[in-house]
């Protein structure tokens, strides 16, 4: 609300502007033209705020058609990193080789942050400063949680391509690309059960940060679809996986272990269950989809998990992709240059629905966006900025004596 001061001095700008006006017309133009009303007097002495940007928050003003991406290329972490940089600037390369939007291209700025909360600020500010219409955070810690104030505070609109923590409960103009877990472990435990017929499972979990939060998704989806937990069994150390087989063993029958941990844990457990007499499947998260988990051989086979993203895909758009991708890196695209990529093109499909760089505009069409074909599956985003979209579910299968990923459900 404005004070009273500032529309009093407003009012007498006004006066005088339209006194200047009047003593400057001559009685001959007067008679020539006739009687100005006020309203004209007006309209010659005010300047529109789109002509000078006068009223209109700095914040809001139209953004270049560039794009930052920030994340570690040197230092720790810097392997996630690369790979935000290496999927968005694929996604540019093409965007902007069927037209760019409205057939101008978007220019992709990167900013080296070394996994460092002190140059993740600096970074942020230079983006900003430089008018990027939005950026691409890696899935590391300072490149995601750092930038959530800034990013809001300045009105730029900040997707973390692969980040697990919630951040689009952060602010308006924070969203993130990542698999949400718990409809990744609904989905996941609907297909065990209803597929696959398993319905009395020991939960095994190892104690940290993201093995819990799996854990939780997991105990919530099973209450969800009626199955039955019989056992748990808690990792801490080594020395805490016999404890956890002994408890499954004493809770049988049991039909299969759901497993919160990382792909080297699930392997020591499974050889511990093996050396104890248990032949039970793996239902768990997207930790267990690694090379590494194959490598653990037979005892692999038969494990559930879900995937943010299968190279495996039979989708055209993902097996161009990935085909393009062989041929140039001689391996497969990891997920997090799938996010990336993923982040770039929504950003890109909100800038041509909204048919401007203004901040408030790009963010309403990111959040009316609905069924966008991605590389990680068909995208939707809700009110706070957290994507909706499907996980791919795995299935480890013997594939002429080595264990093999194959997808038994799509996203698209």
């Amino acid at each position: 609300m404005k004070s009273r001061s500032s529309v009093f001095s407003a009012a007498a700008v006004l006066s005088l502007a339209v006194l200047l006006v009047l003593s400057g017309c001559s009685s001959e133009e007067e008679e020539e033209k006739g009687p100005q009303s006020f309203e004209e007097l007006v309209a010659q002495v005010v300047v529109k705020p789109e002509e000078t940007g006068v009223g209109e928050p700095e914040q809001e003003r139209e953004r270049l058609l560039k794009v930052g991406v920030l994340g570690p290329k040197t230092g720790e972490d810097s392997a996630y990193g690369l790979m935000t940089f290496e999927g968005a600037r694929l996604a540019a390369e093409s965007f902007n080789g069927a037209g760019g939007v409205d057939g101008a291209p978007i220019e992709i700025v990167e900013y080296d942050n070394r996994s460092e909360q002190g140059a993740t600020r600096t970074g942020m500010d230079e983006l900003i400063k430089q008018g990027v219409v939005a950026i691409i955070g890696s899935p590391t810690g300072w490149s995601t949680f750092a930038p959530v104030y800034m990013a809001n505070e300045s009105s730029t609109v900040f997707i973390s391509a692969g980040t697990r923590r919630h951040i689009g409960r952060s602010g308006p103009f924070v969203f993130r690309t990542s698999l949400p877990g718990q409809k990744a472990a609904d989905e996941l435990m609907e297909y065990a059960t209803a597929e696959a017929g398993l319905k009395r499972f020991a939960l095994v979990t190892v104690m940290e940060d993201e093995a819990l939060s799996v854990a939780s998704f997991f105990r919530m989806a099973a209450a969800k679809t009626g199955a039955e937990i019989k056992a748990e069994g808690h990792i801490f150390t080594a020395d805490d996986v016999a404890a956890a087989v002994e408890e499954i063993k004493s809770a049988m029958p049991v039909d299969a272990v759901i497993f919160a941990g990382s792909d080297r844990s699930a392997i020591d457990f499974l050889e511990a269950a093996r050396a104890a007499g248990l032949r039970l499947p793996l239902v768990g998260g997207e930790e267990l989809g690694t090379e590494t988990f194959l490598a653990g051989g037979d005892i692999v086979v038969g494990t559930l998990l879900y995937a943010g993203f299968s190279p495996l895909a039979d989708e055209p758009m993902v097996r161009d992709f990935v085909e393009g991708y062989r041929k140039r890196e001689g391996r497969p695209p990891a997920t997090f240059v799938a996010e990336a990529y993923d982040a770039f093109m929504l950003i890109a499909e909100a800038l041509k629905a909204a048919g401007t760089t203004r901040p408030s505009a790009v963010r309403k069409a990111l959040l009316d966006i609905e069924g966008f074909h991605g590389l990680t599956g068909l995208i939707s985003m809700d009110e706070e900025g957290e994507v909706v979209k499907s996980p791919y579910l795995l299935e480890v299968v013997d594939d002429g004596g080595s264990p093999a990923f194959s997808i038994v459900r799509s996203p698209f």
